[in-house]
C-alpha cells in the first residue's frame, strides 16, 4: 500500500498470508516496465518524503523497496504479510507489541535482517529521545511507542509498549534502512555486525548525540538531489533495489533474486520517471516512453484534458481508470499560536477564538466553489471531515455531524458572529493556497468576494516557496487538498499529531483513543462519527469536495490491477508481465 503507517481500521481485517496468494514464477530475464510519476523524489529512504506532498511519490517506491507485515489487497483490506514476520498483540492494556521476522529474513545484499533493524525503524518513528529523523511515521502512533525491553543484535524480534491505545500497530515497523548501512555511511571501517551494534547500542541507550548523528544520516543520505552513486545505499527489503539515481529525474530499479519477504517480481527491471505534470507524462506514453502514470488534477491540467489526451494516442491500446480518491478539498484553520484564529492570539480566550472561526464558516461559499468547479472539474461536494462519500458511516455521520449549519453562504450571520468577538474590523487573515493552481485560484475568487462584509481582509500568503510558507505557520487558513483520515492507508492520528496546524482537543482525543481501542467495526464507526461532529463543533476546517484519481496504462504490460484509489501504479507489481511482440 502507499502511505507508510496508517490509522488502518477497515472492517475487513484480512488476516491471510501473501505467501497463499502469490507463488514465485521467477524473474523474466530481459523484461522491463516504464512507469511515470508525477512531482519528484527526494530520497530513496522510503520513510523520508523531504517536502510537504513528497508522501505520494515515497510511498510508490515503497511499494517496490520496502517490506511490510501489512498490505492491502485489491479492495482495500489489509492482508497479513507471513513472509516477512507476524505481529502479535502480546497485552492489550497496556498496549504491547511483539514484531517478529520469519527465519532466514534477509536484505538485498543477504545482510540478515533483524532486531537492529526493527529498533531503527521504531526510533525513527517515535522520535526516540526526542530526536527528530523527520520520518513520514512521526505524526502516527508510533508517537507513543517505546521498547518494551531492550533487544539484542541477532534477535528477531522486538516488544513494543504504546502508552496509550493505537489502531496503527500493524503496520507501524517497516524496513525503508537497513541498520548496517546507517551504521557504516557513520563509520565506513565497520563490517555490517559491528555496524548494526553501534546502531542498536545508540537505540537502546538512549545516546542523544549518537542518534542525533544516525538520525542525520537517516534524513539526508539517501538524498536524490544530486544523484545517488554508493552502492551501499541501494540495500533494499523489497521485491525490487534501485540500481541507478539520475537525480530528481529518475530511479532504475532491479528485481532482486530469490526475493522471500513478499509477493516476488517477475518482471527484471522497472524505471521510474518524474513528470512537472500529468500532460508531460501522457506524451511519454503517446511517445512509447512509459506504460503506466499516475496522474495528478492539478488545475492546470484537469483530469477532462488529461482524457482527451489519453484519447488522442491511437497507435496503442491505453486505458485510463479513474477512482475516488483518499484526498478532499479542505478551509482548514491553524490553530499554532501565530494565527489569529488561535487561542493564544485572542488572549488565551477560547470561545473568543471558537466564534471567529465559526464567522469565517459562514463566509465559506461551499455550494458556489464546487458548482463552479464542477464544469471544468470531476469534483464532487463532500460533507465530512473524516469520511469519503462512499464509506459506510458516511451518510449518517453527514446528518449529524453539524455541518448542516453551513450549507449555503451566509454573510449576514458571518458578521454577526465577528461582532460579537469585539475584534475590530478589519481582521486580517492570510490565506494558504497554491498560487500556481488554477482551480485554488478560482476557490480564492470565491472565498475573497464578500469577505469584506462580514469583517475579514483575506491576504493571499506570496510565497515563491510555497512549502516553506506552510512549514513557516506563518497563515490562518489553509485552502487545499487534505487526506480523507478514514480511507485506508490514511492516517486518522494526524487529525491531534500533526505540526501542520497543530490542532489539539482533548474531546477529540479521547474519541481517537476510543478508536483505536475498538474491537468491531460498528464501534470503529461510531467512534468516528463522533470525530467529526466534534470537528465540526470546534470548528476545524470545512470540507469542500473530494478528489478524483486517476491512473493510465497501456496493454504492453498484461496483468495490471488498478490498485484501490486508482492512487499508485507500483502496487500489484507482482502480477505483471510483458506482452510479446507481435
Amino acid at each position: 500500500m502507499k502511505r507508510t503507517i496508517a490509522a488502518f481500521f477497515t472492517a475487513l481485517l484480512v488476516v491471510v498470508g501473501l505467501a497463499a496468494c502469490s507463488a514465485p514464477s521467477g524473474i523474466i530475464s530481459g523484461t522491463q516496465v516504464n512507469l511515470g510519476q508525477i512531482g519528484e523524489i527526494n530520497s530513496i529512504n522510503t520513510d523520508v518524503a523531504g517536502a510537504i506532498g513528497g508522501e505520494k511519490n515515497a510511498a510508490e517506491l515503497a511499494n517496490l523497496t520496502t517490506a511490510n507485515f501489512y498490505q492491502q489487497d485489491a479492495t482495500g483490506s489489509l492482508v497479513a504479510n507471513s513472509l516477512l514476520g507476524k505481529v502479535e498483540v502480546v497485552s492489550a492494556s497496556p498496549l504491547k507489541v511483539k514484531y517478529t521476522l520469519a527465519d532466514g529474513a534477509s536484505w538485498s545484499d543477504g545482510t540478515a535482517i533483524d532486531a537492529a533493524d526493527l529498533a531503527l525503524s521504531l526510533a525513527a518513528g517515535s522520535g526516540a529521545a526526542g530526536v527528530n529523523f523527520y520520518s513520514i511515521r512521526s505524526g502516527t502512533g508510533l508517537a507513543f511507542a517505546s521498547l518494551a525491553e531492550k533487544p539484542s543484535a541477532g534477535d528477531n524480534s522486538i516488544t513494543v509498549a504504546y502508552s496509550r491505545p493505537v489502531a496503527d500497530y500493524l503496520n507501524a515497523i517497516t524496513l525503508p534502512v537497513a541498520a548496517h548501512t546507517l551504521g557504516r555511511l557513520i563509520d565506513s571501517s565497520l563490517n555490517a555486525d559491528s555496524a548494526k551494534q553501534m546502531v542498536l547500542d545508540a537505540i537502546n541507550s538512549a545516546d542523544v548525540a549518537k542518534l542525533t548523528t544516525i538520525a542525520e544520516a537517516y534524513r539526508s543520505s539517501f538524498s536524490t538531489w544530486s544523484g545517488l552513486r554508493d552502492e551501499k545505499l541501494f540495500v533494499s527489503s523489497g521485491a525490487y533495489a534501485v540500481e541507478q539515481s539520475n537525480g530528481k529525474e529518475a530511479l532504475k530499479l532491479k528485481a532482486v533474486e530469490n526475493y522471500k519477504l513478499g509477493p516476488a517480481p517477475t518482471i527484471e527491471r522497472i524505471t521510474l520517471t518524474y513528470f512537472i505534470d500529468s500532460a508531460t507524462a501522457i506524451a511519454a506514453m503517446s511517445a512509447g516512453k512509459i506504460d503506466a502514470t499516475d496522474t495528478a488534477d492539478s488545475g492546470l491540467v484537469t483530469l477532462a484534458d488529461i482524457l482527451g489526451l489519453v484519447g488522442q494516442i491511437k497507435d496503442q491500446n491505453v486505458t485510463p481508470a479513474i477512482r475516488a480518491g483518499s484526498t478532499a478539498e479542505q478551509v482548514v484553520f491553524n490553530f499554532k499560536p501565530q494565527s489569529r484564529f488561535s487561542t493564544e492570539r485572542n488572549g488565551g480566550d477560547a470561545a473568543k477564538a471558537l466564534s471567529l472561526r465559526k464567522a469565517f464558516m459562514n463566509l465559506v461559499p461551499r455550494g458556489r466553489i464546487v458548482s463552479g468547479l464542477s464544469t471544468a472539474y470531476k469534483v464532487s461536494l463532500v460533507d465530512s471531515l473524516v469520511f469519503q462519500s462512499s464509506a459506510n458511516y458516511y451518510k449518517a455521520s453527514s446528518q449529524d455531524n453539524g455541518l448542516s449549519e453551513y450549507l449555503f453562504q451566509d454573510v449576514e450571520k458571518a458578521s454577526e458572529l465577528f461582532d460579537l468577538t469585539g475584534v475590530a474590523r478589519p481582521m486580517k487573515v492570510r490565506v494558504a493556497y497554491d498560487l500556481n493552481n488554477p482551480r485554488s485560484q478560482a476557490e480564492w475568487i470565491l472565498l475573497r468576494e464578500r469577505a469584506a462584509s462580514a469583517g475579514f481582509n483575506l491576504k493571499a500568503v506570496e510565497a515563491a516557496d510555497f512549502e516553506a510558507a506552510l512549514k513557516s505557520g506563518n497563515f490562518e487558513i489553509y485552502l487545499g487538498a487534505r487526506p480523507i483520515v478514514s480511507v485506508p492507508g490514511q492516517n486518522v492520528f494526524s487529525l491531534t499529531s500533526d505540526s501542520f496546524v497543530g490542532y489539539a482537543n482533548e474531546k477529540v482525543q479521547k474519541s481517537l483513543t476510543a478508536f483505536a481501542a475498538a474491537g468491531d467495526e460498528q464501534a470503529r464507526g461510531a467512534a468516528l462519527k463522533q470525530i467529526d461532529a466534534l470537528l465540526v463543533a470546534d470548528a476545524y476546517g470545512m470540507p469542500l469536495y473530494e478528489v478524483a484519481s486517476m491512473v493510465v496504462y497501456t496493454d504492453r504490460v498484461s496483468g495490471f490491477v488498478v490498485a484501490p484509489r486508482a492512487e499508485s501504479v507500483t502496487w500489484g507489481y507482482q502480477n505483471w508481465s510483458i506482452k510479446p511482440k507481435s
